[in-house]
């Protein structure tokens, strides 16, 4: 899957834009409005003081504003280079945000700035401000996109510099209702990457679901502590099925502990009460690891059926999920390994998603292929119910269940599986 980055904001301050002359001014003055901003009939309600602890409140009026249009706050330390972005999005004519100064004590440049008339991406200065930063203190700052604004997505009250969890982040917000409409068929969830900020820099995703408009989830940090990379996407507006980025911000995990195999992920709600529920029916008396993983496994494979056609035209979605697979019965093998993934974690046993290549016909797949390992008293165990579950015949699933690809033996099972790793 192709991750696709939008971020094509170019800024225009010349004088043609109605910015007034700049003068020399002392370490300390009073703001400097321009005439774009009488034009636009913005009023301010809230502005900063001559000195601030590190952040300040901007809020005000906009008599000419469009419904997905915003404030741009441009900060700048002095002595530095770094530029720091963000934004205040403009709604039913108030518009209201917090501005971090990131970069510690010392003076800043605030430049703000409003959305050129029918543009998504030139700006137009309106006022700027020189503003003492009197706070030691500095935040790694929230990155916006313009599909943040495009789409409609409102996570303004809940992204904030200085996040501190254990182990999982909740996550709230809504849409602006008409984009959200407009939208709606790609407005479907939010897709999640977390990556831990180390050498290992180890990868994860999550998917929040998104009903009518509004959603709540989890954002799982479950490589221990440390600090994270977060990126919020969604689904595009074309036919590529990829994702568009539209925020970026960082939080720490204090969570002592490795939650990585267990907690729920991407396409893999092992929480959610249907499989929870399942979960439980099918491990109900069975005291081993071993007999728990069994009975899963042997579920799966006897009751899901492969999806040639969505195999061989590559019908992949944003949703694709254990979740999905369970309501619907069929999928290809990525679907399978979300749903045995999914069983096993909720009935407490630690599992994971192998990616790989396979064997077949005396040459390698090139298509990917995906299974399962379990952790199962103590070791772990490998089981493919995608090829358990029956075999293909020109364009046409039969079902033969087999328990051959259950805890086979090591050495037969890398005849034709190819382990290329794990992901999450």
């Amino acid at each position: 899957m192709v991750l696709t980055f939008i971020m094509l904001i170019m800024f225009s301050l010349a004088a043609g834009c109605g910015q007034q002359q700049k003068m020399d001014k002392p370490e300390v003055s009073f703001p400097e409005y321009s005439f774009m901003m009488f034009r636009k009939g913005i009023r301010f309600t809230s502005e900063p003081a001559a000195s601030v602890p590190g952040k300040f409140e901007l809020a005000g009026t906009v008599e000419d504003y469009e419904n997905n249009s915003a404030i741009l706050i441009r900060s700048r330390k002095d002595g530095e280079d770094t530029q720091i972005d963000q934004f205040a999005r403009i709604q039913g004519g108030e518009f209201r945000t917090t501005v971090y100064l990131a970069n510690g004590p010392g003076k800043y440049r605030i430049e703000v700035m409003v959305p050129k008339q029918g543009s998504e991406n030139i700006y137009l200065g309106i006022v700027e401000y020189i503003v003492e930063n009197t706070s030691k203190t500095r935040f790694e700052p929230i990155e916006y996109y313009q599909g943040y604004f495009r789409r409609g997505l409102l996570l303004d009250d809940f992204l904030r510099p200085g996040i501190s969890v254990y182990n999982r982040l909740e996550l709230e917000g809504s849409f602006v209702p008409e984009l959200f409409e407009k939208y709606r068929d790609q407005n479907s969830g939010l897709y999640i990457e977390t990556k831990k900020v180390t050498a290992e820099a180890a990868i994860a995703h999550d998917w929040i679901r998104v009903e009518e408009g509004y959603f709540k989830g989890n954002i799982w940090l479950r490589f221990g502590p440390g600090q994270y990379e977060i990126n919020i996407g969604l689904p595009s507006t074309d036919e590529s099925h990829d994702i568009t980025f539209v925020a970026k911000f960082q939080a720490e995990s204090t969570g002592t502990d490795n939650i990585r195999d267990i907690a729920p992920g991407r396409g893999i709600e092992s929480d959610h009460p249907d499989i929870v529920r399942l979960a439980r029916q099918l491990t109900e008396g069975k005291a081993s690891g071993y007999d728990k993983a069994k009975a899963i496994h042997d579920w799966v494979a006897r009751n899901i059926s492969y999806d040639v056609r969505k195999s061989v035209n590559l019908d992949f979605k944003a949703d694709d999920s254990a979740l999905k697979t369970l309501r619907t019965r069929t999928g290809v093998c990525q679907d399978f390994t979300f749903l045995t993934i999914a069983l096993a974690r909720a009935a407490g046993l630690e599992a994971r998603f192998v990616e790989g290549k396979t064997f077949e016909n005396g040459s390698i797949n090139s298509n990917g292929h995906g299974w399962t390992e379990i952790k199962a008293d103590g070791r772990w165990l490998v089981t493919d119910t995608t090829w358990d579950a029956g075999h293909i015949e020109g364009e046409r699933f039969v079902r033969e269940f087999s328990e051959k690809y259950f805890d086979p033996d090591p050495a037969e099972f890398a005849r034709d599986h190819i382990k290329e790793g794990i992901i999450y």
